[in-house]
């Protein structure tokens, strides 16, 4: 019986195409993606044969959370011989840093392809005692890995390789700051632009530093939104232009804002429904020198509610503002309220229309806050915020009435109110001829 004879049976072609299959896998399987919890058991089992290492309970963190990280006693405990090591791992495209609070160095540790790998040893252990990690994507889980040895261990970055973030550029010199143009010029060019923009009152006075090298003033701001600008005046050409920053603060300390920019200007903008008396610090002038103080306010929307009060309407005004947009003239058409978490509210609208939604915290402090529409024919709009208690979007309909806004809102006890108004028709294109 020939080869090919006794290949055409049903069991032996099935054998082999059993074994092509393994050939084939062997040879052109693609190499398995390393996961976290991989990555994990391979510092684990590297630091275990150099000293005694155990990992924590991970840890899924949000946006701006700053977590303390408690250690075992003999982790920063300073009269034990050895080094504490301590090791951070996530995902490579999530951002984080960690700080020891008692350390000189106050710049936190920032991970590079997610990982920071802290060692400290002998007396040193004792600034492990406070250390702080702190999210900067918007959320990612971390896993600590603790070891004890008698030297350092090895970084992730040494252990894998696809953690390893390659050689680092050596930083380059920025040269000398440019020169400011005159102040009188940069303060006529501040209030045309705030003009342009609507600005209903534009007020310029002179202010100068205390003893303290800093700036105060105190002013009654009325409803509306305000763009407050400090410009710092160069006495020569050759002295280098002062470093300002801009601090707003209400009496109370609830509402604080902040310019802390490299630049000799600083500005600041903030929404308030009501009067309002505020404190405005002017750091980085030397005791005695002047500052230009620009101030300038814009009116507020006239379509919100007055049943919101006064905070909750600064804050949707602000969401306006930011976009460089006037705000709605007639009440909205849509009002809701929701609670931390994610959250769905479908909508039928009207097609050809082009609607403004507007989610603002109304109680609470929000991590994050995202907006996002969905249009059933048509691309939608998705905006967030990581720094702000409001957000807001545009988007028009097509042909199809059904619509979808998304709400994602995190942080402890937060509370919202998104609100939906009518700006006008959709542009519809011609047919050419």
């Amino acid at each position: 019986m020939s080869l090919w004879g006794g290949l055409r049976s049903p069991s032996r072609l099935r054998a082999l195409g059993g074994w092509v299959a393994a050939v084939f896998a062997l040879l052109y399987a693609a190499p398995a993606r390393a996961t976290l919890a991989a990555d994990v058991d391979v510092v684990l089992e590297a630091w275990s044969k150099q000293g005694t290492a155990f990992s924590l309970r991970p840890r899924l963190v949000g946006r701006g959370e700053r977590l303390p990280v408690p250690l075992p006693f003999w982790g920063s405990a300073p009269t034990e011989a050895g080094c504490t090591n301590v090791a951070f791992l996530s995902s490579p495209n999530v951002g984080f840093s960690v700080q020891l609070a008692l350390s000189s160095d106050k710049e936190p540790e920032t991970s590079r392809v997610g990982w920071v790998k802290i060692t400290r040893c002998g007396r040193s252990r004792i600034e492990l005692r406070r250390l702080w990690l702190e999210m900067r994507s918007p959320r990612g889980v971390v896993e600590t890995i603790i070891a004890r040895s008698d030297a350092p261990l090895p970084t992730p970055a040494i252990l894998l390789a696809h953690r390893d973030p390659g050689p680092e550029s050596a930083l380059g010199q920025a040269g000398p700051a440019p020169v400011a143009p005159p102040v009188e010029a940069r303060a006529v060019a501040w209030e045309q632009r705030a003009k342009g923009e609507g600005a209903e009152a534009i007020v310029r006075s002179l202010v100068r530093a205390s003893n303290r090298s800093r700036a105060s003033v105190v002013l009654t701001l009325e409803p509306g939104c305000h763009r407050l600008s400090a410009l710092a005046l160069q006495t020569t050409e050759l002295d280098p232009p002062p470093d300002l920053d801009l601090v707003l603060r209400t009496a109370t300390d609830d509402f604080m804002r902040g310019d802390q920019s490299e630049n000799s200007d600083a500005e600041i903008e903030a929404c308030f429904g009501a009067r309002s008396r505020v404190e405005v610090v002017i750091p980085g002038l030397a005791p005695g020198d002047p500052a230009v103080l620009e101030q300038a306010r814009f009116p507020m929307p006239s379509g919100l509610p007055g049943s919101w009060g006064p905070e909750v309407q600064g804050r949707f005004a602000a969401a306006f503002f930011r976009r460089r947009q006037a705000g709605p003239s007639s009440l909205p058409l849509v009002e809701t309220l929701g609670i931390g978490g994610r959250t769905l509210l479908p909508l039928s609208l009207e097609t050809h229309t082009c609607y403004v939604a507007v989610t603002a915290a109304i109680q609470g402090r929000p991590k994050t806050l995202l907006l996002d529409a969905s249009i059933a024919d048509r691309g939608g709009a998705s905006d967030g915020t990581g720094d702000e208690s409001s957000v807001a979007i545009a988007f028009c309909m097509g042909d199809d009435s059904r619509a979808q806004l998304r709400v994602e809102a995190s942080g402890s006890g937060v509370t919202w109110l998104t609100a939906l108004w009518r700006s006008g028709r959709a542009q519809l294109q011609e047919d050419s001829p």
